[in-house]
């Protein structure tokens, strides 16, 4: 963790105070012995609905932080803990470091990367039609420099965004989703409509399969074992052999003649698949959702590439969770 180049985090590392970790969860347990590697120990754990020990410290409810100086939240709903503590009157920092102590999620909490990149990101801010996309945009960057889950735009309900919603008929091509996800596109194109999936995993081929089969939404649903944005992919672990790759353009031509409403990009290279959807995007203009949650520099490369490339696309963003994940791009061509 020292070696995350944070100046909230290395602020926290070298001039500890006192504080407690809100959650008592893995994550919570994990954030513990991750701090534990750096000579620091909370003074106790937060939790609404559990009271007791854990790790051979005291867990006091939320209320109880008003006499510590900081606050580490540790767990899915940082963001609503975060919402909590205020409410109960903590002024002093709250630091999320749910992710932060995984040196894998590193890169996303980078100040050296952000400021290297502070004129694209600024740019790529403008690319967006609305203040609300804005307000997230600059909210997902404050909390990647202070870890402060606050920052945080509150989860909306559901995936999807009112600017670009999707129509009755719509043909659909689906990359990397959950199977809740493909179910509610199949709800949404309606009986007239189709939703293609694009998935080369063979354990969540073997789920979307059952879920279409047991669904009566399932007839609307046609699943293929293809990777998208490559040619090949790799073989897994279990020794399986490699899936053929297609990429957007070729599965469009050879599977819907040319027709393509909406695309969904979700869990995977969202700049392979885009580059490989380059015919389909100048011709046919479908309406996109994109997973913004793989790479750090997808917030504001993606935007940027879109409207440099397919002029007339108009975007906005929306972030559904209480952290990095499930930041969504959403693009549309006016049809008028």
């Amino acid at each position: 963790m020292r070696n995350l180049r944070n100046q909230t985090v290395s602020h926290f590392l070298t001039a500890p105070r006192r504080f407690a970790i809100y959650g008592t969860g893995e994550v919570a347990e994990a954030t513990f012995r991750a701090l534990a590697e750096h000579g620091l120990k909370p003074n106790a754990f937060l939790d609404a609905d559990r009271t007791g020990e854990i790790l051979g410290l005291a867990i006091l409810p939320p209320e109880e932080a008003l006499g510590l100086d900081l606050v580490v939240t540790a767990g899915g709903d940082a963001r609503d803990m975060t919402v909590q503590l205020r409410a109960d009157g903590f002024e002093g920092p709250v630091l999320d470091l749910t992710a932060a102590h995984d040196d894998r999620a590193a890169a996303w909490f980078d100040d050296v990367r952000l400021a290297g990149a502070a004129g694209a990101i600024g740019r790529a801010r403008n690319l967006f039609e609305d203040d609300g996309s804005r307000e997230v945009f600059d909210g997902l960057l404050r909390y990647r420099q202070q870890l402060d889950p606050g920052d945080l735009p509150p989860a909306p309900p559901d995936l999807g965004h009112p600017a670009v919603p999707g129509t009755d008929g719509d043909w659909a091509l689906v990359t990397g989703a959950e199977e809740d996800e493909c179910l509610a596109l199949a709800e949404a194109v309606g009986p007239e409509g189709c939703v293609h999936i694009l998935e080369p995993d063979p354990m969540r081929l073997e789920a979307l399969r059952d879920v279409a089969a047991t669904s009566h939404l399932g007839a609307r649903l046609s699943i293929h074992a293809l990777a998208c944005g490559a040619r090949c992919h790799e073989p897994g672990d279990d020794g399986s052999d490699p899936v053929p790759g297609v990429t957007v353009d070729e599965f469009v031509w050879d599977t819907t003649s040319g027709r393509l409403d909406r695309l969904e990009v979700s869990g995977c290279d969202a700049m392979a698949i885009l580059d490989g959807a380059s015919a389909t995007l100048s011709e046919h203009r479908p309406r996109l959702s994109v997973d913004l949650s793989i790479s750090p520099s997808d917030l504001w490369e993606i935007p940027t590439y879109l409207k440099d490339d397919f002029p007339g696309y108009r975007l906005h963003l929306a972030h559904h969770s209480q952290g990095l994940a499930l930041t969504r791009l959403y693009a549309s061509v006016s049809r008028s």
